[in-house]
């Protein structure tokens, strides 16, 4: 309200148009990524030219058109690159081959993906490949295999750059003190990058035990860690962060 000349008070401030209040934001794009099966998309990052760039793990045999495996029993880790129009510029799937058959299961699932200074992508994900146990009768059962935990840099076309696997080390801990036997499995945390290029990742180890009359105790270490990877995919260093 503004005030007239007889009205008391402070003299009035005259209106000053300083920007347009955007009620309801324009919808860039709206679009659609998966199969015919279940999909679970657990990362997204964009670039500075508007590309998106998002991460995840598949049952389906075919997604956003490339062909991810034939076999629905077991995932598999993808990474899809949306241009600024919403448009698909690429898919590709990560770790080994998927499969579940008498040789053994072999699956991977995407977990983050981060873009780099250069506007490329870096991505993590989790591969297995384990054996089967012949129970006679044309049946098997799966035995767990060891995981791994691997920070990959990507090209424009999706291709790696290079794929680091996150070391372990079978030593004595306090925890452990007569050794382990291999990792069973990860549980990724924190993924950053830094504005020279080197890549920073917190995890989790779960891993058998050897108990003191040499079996395994399962589900009794787990150990935290955070690794650097330089500019050019190699270990700069790998930390515990409890003990």
């Amino acid at each position: 309200t503004r005030l007239g000349k007889s009205s008391p008070g402070p003299a009035p401030t005259p209106w000053v148009r300083l920007a347009v209040k955007v009620i309801d934001p324009v919808l860039s794009y709206s679009t659609y990524l998966g199969g015919t099966l279940n999909d679970y998309p657990n990362g997204v990052a964009a670039d500075a030219d508007g590309n998106t760039y998002v991460i995840g793990a598949t049952y389906s045999a075919t997604l956003a058109g490339i062909e991810s495996g034939p076999d629905n029993r077991v995932p598999r880790a993808f990474v899809t690159k949306f241009k600024p129009d919403g448009q698909i510029e690429y898919t590709s799937i990560l770790g080994p081959a998927p499969k579940f058959d008498e040789s053994g299961p072999a699956f991977s699932f995407g977990r983050a993906v981060a873009v780099g200074p250069d506007g490329l992508p870096y991505v993590v994900f989790e591969s297995e490949e384990g054996q089967m146990v012949d129970l006679g009768d044309g049946d098997f059962f799966p035995l767990p295999g060891t995981d791994q935990l691997h920070i990959a840099k990507l090209n424009e076309e999706g291709a790696p750059v290079f794929d680091t696997v996150m070391p372990v080390s079978d030593d004595p801990t306090p925890t452990a003190p007569l050794g382990h036997y291999p990792p069973f499995f990860f549980v990724a945390g924190g993924f950053a990058l830094d504005e020279a290029g080197s890549a920073y990742l917190t995890y989790q180890v779960w891993r058998f035990r050897i108990t003191p009359g040499g079996g395994a105790a399962f589900g009794t270490v787990i150990e935290n860690f955070i690794t650097k990877i330089g500019p050019d995919g190699e270990v700069d260093f790998t930390e515990p962060l409890s003990v």
